[in-house]
């Protein structure tokens, strides 16, 4: 009687042993998932602010060219325009419209300046601005739309920043942010 009785001790005490372990892998897959989340968002947090320091950067340096290219350069701003910022080697105006592209346009239309609004301009994409903060790299990409004297605005920056660097592929981690800055005369 001693020895069966001990024979069905060992079999509740495996398998409470393997309920056991299971609720504790359980709990720890589940902690492992939910830092795993955490070390992502907290990664997108700072793509988002690198990303957004490259659109202030090139938004104040496309507003710089836009405001005093003719008292550096002796030359109105425009199609001829070399560019320098930051410590980038000198750019030019790569592209001259006078249509926006329908994601600038949508971009406007965010901050309540719609096509009626943008009569009488030219629009001037800067090439591609390159930034560094520490280790990481960053990309600027900048419009700059100049109005005829007579209009409400006299310019209008609008600059995509972005946490990879211009010569980066877009990938499901690249962060976009805009920043738009309207000056009138």
């Amino acid at each position: 009687m001693f020895k069966s009785k001990f024979k069905s001790n060992k079999a509740f005490v495996l398998l409470y042993a393997v309920l056991v372990a299971s609720v504790v892998l359980a709990i720890g897959f589940s902690l492992a998932n939910i830092i795993t989340k955490q070390i992502i968002l907290s990664s997108l947090g700072q793509s988002s602010r690198i990303a957004y320091y490259a659109a202030d950067g090139g938004r104040d340096c496309g507003l710089f060219w836009a405001n005093f290219s003719e008292v550096i350069t002796g030359m109105p701003f425009g199609s001829n325009s070399t560019v320098h910022c930051e410590s980038n080697p000198p750019g030019k105006i790569i592209n001259v419209q006078s249509v926006p592209n329908p994601l600038e346009l949508a971009l406007l239309s965010l901050y309540g300046i719609d096509e009626t609004e943008l009569s009488n301009y030219t629009a001037y994409s800067l090439d591609s601005i390159n930034f560094s903060f520490g280790a990481k790299a960053a990309c600027a990409k900048v419009t700059v739309f100049t109005f005829q004297p007579g209009s409400y605005y006299r310019n209008i920056v609008l600059s995509r920043g972005f946490n990879t660097g211009c010569t980066a592929a877009a990938g499901p981690r690249t962060v976009s942010r805009t920043v738009i800055n309207t000056s009138t005369w």
